[in-house]
């Protein structure tokens, strides 16, 4: 029925990425092992600095408090 072996649905390149094909669909996917569990770092940097209030100008229409100015996102 299929004409591939499962070998070629699952395949490890040298650098140790895994590459991964739906044999139903055919859509591939890329991963890369060990790259969920890096480091999350949410703290703030001792450099950071305040960002000071800024007034948009009338012709900037995605700015804040502009938002019925524009047609509202398409839903997903």
């Amino acid at each position: 029925m299929y004409s591939r072996s499962y070998s070629s649905y699952y395949h490890t390149m040298p650098d140790g990425t895994v590459k991964q094909t739906n044999p139903f669909s055919g859509a591939e996917v890329w991963s890369v092992p060990g790259r969920g569990s890096k480091p999350i770092s949410n703290d703030i940097p001792v450099t950071a600095q305040r960002i000071g209030s800024v007034v948009h100008p009338p012709h900037c229409i995605f700015c804040e408090g502009r938002y019925t100015s524009i047609a509202p996102e398409k839903s997903r």
